[in-house]
């Protein structure tokens, strides 16, 4: 049964009441987003990895949670410069793209299926970035490097991080400023012309101020060959900055400013021709197969063979994609905890251009959808220091993102020809589709709230109950707007014209609706770990997570 907001912010306080009843233990405050060089245990022969899983620095192996963490050096050795790289180190992270907009990332397969390609559903698998959560999956394509850490979180994380995920969640952290002077980075090169660069720069300015800056540049030449105008396809590029602040007044407060700026674009060319179905299982033909239709127009499919590498479009197939945002988060520590607030805004753009027949016929000039994104978000959290025998975190979320998208489908000169069966009337069929185009621009926006809190009782030496809650209240709200033109039909008679608006009615044609949906949920989770013998950890979970609808 849905809970009221009124009824959750109750047992929110009630929580946060039972929270902070315990008796505060003074002790040398450890912020999560702190410098964990410093705290990084090392073993002969290996690496302990430091993790902040629960918002504070532990090591991996002594987190109750299903965690794969990869400290700096292993990134580093295995070239993990992006999420899929990092799938071939954590088996239980699927990360796929047919481009950088449809892209699915799923831990133990779940996540994202086709519905992340609309805009207006949001991925089950949150990914994290220095705390701030990235609202689109296209926004975790670009280079990541310079870091200090990855963590692949399973199952549901809500009462730890600031936006609800149901299947998991990818925590990256990059490495921050230092007052020490160093610098550094490396060069890579490989065959169609790869070739990356990776740069850094990080000192003191002041005593209390220190500054970072990373650059990120990758190219690789094409490698498909485009039939049409002999131009290389497949090639890509990717360029990336990130600069960062750390200033340290005292020894109660940090405050971390990171800046970040980055852009892509490709020459796609379009797909290899693998073959097609040209009969059924019993040998009659398959009706207006795609070389049954090559022959009726007269042209020359390219070789089906993917050695090949042959490509044959002529719309320009095309991408280029920018984000860039700005992140800051204090820490104050007030002692027996730490006060922490990270405010960030992001924004992501990207602008694809496909050919809609994946031939040098004119007949889909231009298929795409298009996005704008913005996002702002707000979180504060307090988490206590120390040993006591309760530890706790409690926080407060809020995320605003809007998506402007434009989808076109622009139908060419033989778009007739190519799309609809030759029973067509011709008259007909030229008059309904070609140079016909279908637009339209939808706006999906969202505004999510949420109060959780996690505790963790430490009953016994080695054994711990861990337990949490999490409220969140979202609303979603956009509008769809089509439009749709194409050659006029008066010429044609009330028969034929009532036919070819048949036709253009299954390509699209002028509608417009608005919605809107609001929910509110609980969710939290329970976990009992046992230290059995240093490195030996127990636990059994339950954990529930929510995914609202849109």
């Amino acid at each position: 049964m849905p809970i009221s907001p009124a009824r959750a912010c109750r047992i929110v306080l009630f929580a946060s009441a039972a929270l902070f009843a315990f008796p505060a233990l003074a002790a040398d405050p450890v912020p999560a987003d702190r410098d964990d060089a410093a705290v990084e245990p090392q073993r002969e022969g290996g690496e302990d990895i430091v993790v902040t899983a629960r918002r504070r620095v532990e090591r991996s192996q002594d987190v109750p949670i299903a965690i794969n963490a990869f400290g700096a050096a292993q990134i580093e050795s295995t070239r993990t410069y992006n999420l899929r790289d990092l799938q071939q180190l954590t088996p239980s992270l699927v990360v796929t793209n047919t481009n950088p907009r449809n892209t699915s990332i799923n831990i133990r397969g779940l996540g994202n299926n086709v519905a992340v390609y609309n805009d207006g559903l949001e991925p089950a698998v949150g990914v994290y970035v220095d705390g701030v959560y990235l609202a689109r999956p296209g926004q975790t394509v670009f280079d990541l490097a310079d870091l200090e850490r990855i963590e692949v979180l399973r199952g549901p994380q809500g009462t730890l991080f600031g936006k609800n995920t149901s299947a998991g969640a990818v925590v990256v952290t990059t490495r921050m400023p230092t007052f020490d002077p160093e610098a550094g980075g490396d060069v890579s090169l490989g065959n169609v012309g790869f070739r990356q660069l990776h740069a850094y720069v990080s000192g003191p300015i002041t005593d209390s101020l220190a500054a970072r800056l990373f650059v990120s540049k990758t190219d690789r030449d094409g490698f498909t060959r485009n039939r049409f105008d002999g131009r290389l396809g497949q090639d890509f590029h990717d360029l990336n900055v990130r600069g960062q602040l750390l200033y340290r007044p005292t020894d109660t407060l940090t405050l971390r400013v990171i800046g970040d700026w980055g852009r892509q674009h490709a020459f796609t060319a379009g797909t290899i021709l693998l073959g097609a179905i040209r009969s059924y299982d019993n040998g009659a033909n398959f009706a207006n197969n795609y070389y049954d239709r090559a022959a009726r127009l007269g042209y020359t499919p390219v070789p089906a063979d993917p050695a090949f590498r042959i490509t044959d479009v002529n719309a320009n197939p095309r991408y280029a994609m920018n984000q860039h945002g700005i992140n800051v988060t204090a820490d104050l520590d007030l002692g027996a905890a730490t006060l922490t607030s990270v405010t960030a805004y992001r924004a992501w753009n990207w602008y694809p251009h496909n050919d809609g027949d994946g031939t040098s016929i004119d007949a889909g000039a231009d298929f795409h959808q298009s996005n704008e994104q913005k996002q702002v978000s707000q979180e504060l959290r307090i988490a206590s220091n120390g040993d006591r025998p309760v530890d706790y975190v409690a926080g407060l979320y809020y995320l605003y993102q809007s998506i402007r998208a434009e989808a076109v489908n622009l139908y060419g000169s033989r778009a007739a020809d190519w799309f609809l069966p030759p029973t067509t009337n011709a008259a007909v069929g030229a008059a309904a589709l070609n140079d016909y185009g279908v637009v339209s621009q939808s706006r999906p926006v969202t505004d999510s709230y949420a109060a959780f809190a996690q505790t963790t009782w430490h009953i016994v030496p080695g054994v711990d109950l861990t337990t949490g809650l999490r409220y969140t209240y979202e609303t979603k709200s956009g509008y769809f707007d089509q439009v749709a033109a194409g050659r006029s039909l008066a010429g044609l008679t009330p028969a034929q014209q009532a036919a070819a608006q048949a036709i253009r009615s299954r390509y699209g044609v002028a509608n417009r609706y608005e919605a809107e949906t609001r929910a509110g949920r609980l969710s939290g989770q329970a976990t009992l770990s046992w230290k059995v013998a240093d490195p030996v950890l127990g636990y059994v979970t339950y954990a529930r997570g929510n995914k609202f609808g849109g």
